[in-house]
């Protein structure tokens, strides 16, 4: 959809993707066949363009890093926050330091720590692996200790594991915020997302919350773009707690699902904007 919107606004596109028929395919100008993490094809890639920019947590950040060491607005946004982001232990650890409300976490080496943190937080709790999950995959809910071993065995091979503790929320919501290289920042409504087995299944426009709420959100959404680097639009998903406390999930640093309904019901679309966003275009 970023693809499509570039095409729109007579912009050239060059894909990396490791299918041959991807959707974007279609409407690329040309498609390089590479793994996401290929350091190679993305050295390709740079080489046909004036702007990179991801729509997936799996990229090499290092290859990413290392492009726009040359030049901090060749990749966007910038690969240093998709080396946060796409470490969810890393995400909620950047989170918690700048000072943003995130639910209790724990890093787990062993099955034996899960057992131990598991007895301190008590059940349920959502045991989630750090590197390579985004949409809520790579999430595994634990509710008893029946399901502790299960749930370890589950992630074996996994670099890394990050046990939450659950948070009993009133809503989920979430905001897309977006900015360009000039510094110019601007947001979406705040939705309300409904999940199902973590995965999202509806949103509903705007988010049946207090303006009092929905306000809190939008300054917790350009607090947390305070904090990291680069322009583009993100996504940020929250809780609502019952005494209306809003605390941070998760961020996308890219066009999130719970905002395509951008695409008819706003007068700009969230991948017009992150287009925007990273060619330093103002902001809509």
């Amino acid at each position: 959809m970023i693809a499509l919107e570039a095409k729109r606004m007579a912009l050239k596109v060059c894909i990396l993707d490791p299918s041959r028929c991807c959707p974007a395919s279609t409407v690329s100008d040309e498609l390089i066949v590479a793994d996401f993490k290929d350091e190679r094809a993305i050295r390709n890639l740079a080489s046909k363009s004036d702007v990179i920019t991801y729509e997936i947590e799996l990229a090499n950040s290092e290859a990413l890093i290392d492009l726009a060491s040359k030049n901090r607005n060749f990749v966007n946004p910038s690969p240093e926050t998709l080396r946060i982001i796409q470490d969810k232990y890393k995400q909620k650890s950047f989170l918690k330091e700048n000072n943003l409300k995130v639910p209790t976490f724990a890093l787990v080496n062993s099955e034996k720590q899960l057992f131990d943190l598991c007895e301190d937080y008590g059940f349920p709790v959502i045991l989630k692996a750090c590197q390579d999950s985004y949409d809520g995959r790579g999430n595994y809910s634990i509710r008893s200790k029946r399901d502790i071993s299960k749930a370890f065995s589950h992630f074996i091979g996994e670099e890394g594991l990050m046990l939450e503790k659950f948070v009993k929320f009133r809503k989920e919501i979430s905001i897309m915020v977006a900015r360009n290289a000039s510094g110019e920042i601007t947001s979406f409504p705040v939705v309300e997302n409904i999940h199902k087995d973590h995965i999202l299944n509806l949103t509903i426009v705007p988010a049946r919350v207090s303006d009092k709420v929905a306000s809190k959100a939008r300054k917790m959404a350009e607090q947390t773009l305070a904090a990291l680097k680069g322009a583009g639009i993100f996504g940020i998903e929250m809780f609502v707690t019952d005494d209306d406390k809003v605390m941070i999930n998760e961020i996308a640093p890219r066009p999130h699902n719970s905002g395509h309904y951008s695409i008819e019901a706003c007068s700009i679309s969230q991948f017009e904007q992150h287009l925007r966003a990273i060619l330093d275009l103002p902001l809509s």
